[in-house]
C-alpha cells in the first residue's frame, strides 16, 4: 500500500484469455443412409485393388501370449503382410515404399510389426517363423470373390448379392472407409489433399458417420 494506493504486481496481472468468437461455426453431423448397402461393387474393386501394390506379400504369423501363472496363460495368432520387391528391381526411380522394400527390409518390417503390437496390448510376441509368399493375383482374386461372390438367404431363398458389400465381414468397415475416402479426395470434400483441414474448416468421418465444421455457410451446405 502507497499512500491509499495499492502496487499491483506484473505477476498479479488478469491474463488475456482467447478472443471472443465473432462468427459462429456451421456444424453438420451426418450419416450415410445404407452406406455398406448402396456401394458398388466394379467401383470398390477398382478402388480396392489399387491399394495392393506390390507384386508378391510375405505373410507372416505373429503368435501374442498374454497373462502369467497367477491368470494362466493365453496365446492368440495374428498374421501381417508386408511388400516384397523382386531381386534386381529398380529402386533408383521415385516409387512407392511397397514397391522398393527388400527381404531384409521385410523382416525388419516383421519385427516392427510385433513390436507395435506388443506396445499395444502388452505381454510377449513370438514370430513363428515359416512365412509364406502371397502373389498379387491371389490377394486379387480373394478381393474379387468376398465382393462378387456373397450369398445371402432370403424367404428361403438364396441370392447373390450384386450391390453393397455384407456387413457382416471381417473386411466389409475397412471397404467401406476405403470406399469413402476415395470419394473425399475425388470430390475435393477434404481439399486439395486428405491434410489440408484449414482453420477454416474440417471434416471428419468414422466409416460412415460425417462431422463438418466450417465458418462459412456453403461448404456446409
Amino acid at each position: 500500500k502507497n499512500g491509499g494506493n495499492f502496487d499491483v504486481d506484473a505477476d498479479d496481472r488478469p491474463v488475456a484469455g482467447p478472443e471472443p468468437v465473432t462468427r459462429p461455426p456451421y456444424i453438420v453431423a451426418a450419416d450415410v443412409k445404407g452406406a455398406f448397402d448402396s456401394i458398388p461393387l466394379a467401383a470398390l474393386e477398382r478402388v480396392a485393388s489399387e491399394l495392393v501394390g506390390a507384386g508378391e506379400y510375405s505373410v507372416s504369423r505373429l503368435a501374442r501370449v498374454v497373462g502369467g501363472a497367477a491368470v494362466g496363460v493365453r496365446t492368440k495368432t495374428r498374421r501381417i503382410a508386408a511388400p516384397v520387391a523382386k531381386p534386381g528391381a529398380n529402386t533408383t526411380r521415385a516409387a512407392p515404399l511397397d514397391e522398393i522394400e527388400t527381404e531384409d527390409e521385410t523382416a525388419r518390417g516383421r519385427r516392427k510389426g510385433s513390436k507395435r503390437i506388443e506396445r499395444k496390448i502388452g505381454g510377449g510376441v513370438i514370430d513363428l517363423a515359416n512365412p509364406i509368399a502371397v502373389h498379387k493375383d491371389q490377394v486379387l482374386e480373394l478381393l474379387r470373390e468376398h465382393l462378387r461372390r456373397n450369398v445371402v438367404r432370403s424367404g428361403g431363398v438364396y441370392l447373390l448379392q450384386t450391390t453393397g458389400i455384407p456387413q457382416g465381414s471381417v473386411l466389409s468397415t475397412l471397404l467401406c472407409a476405403v470406399f469413402y475416402a476415395h470419394l473425399e479426395q475425388t470430390h475435393g470434400l477434404r481439399g486439395k489433399s486428405p491434410s489440408d483441414c484449414t482453420g477454416e474448416k474440417v471434416l471428419c468421418r468414422w466409416t460412415d458417420d460425417l462431422l463438418h465444421v466450417s465458418f462459412d455457410r456453403d461448404p456446409a451446405e
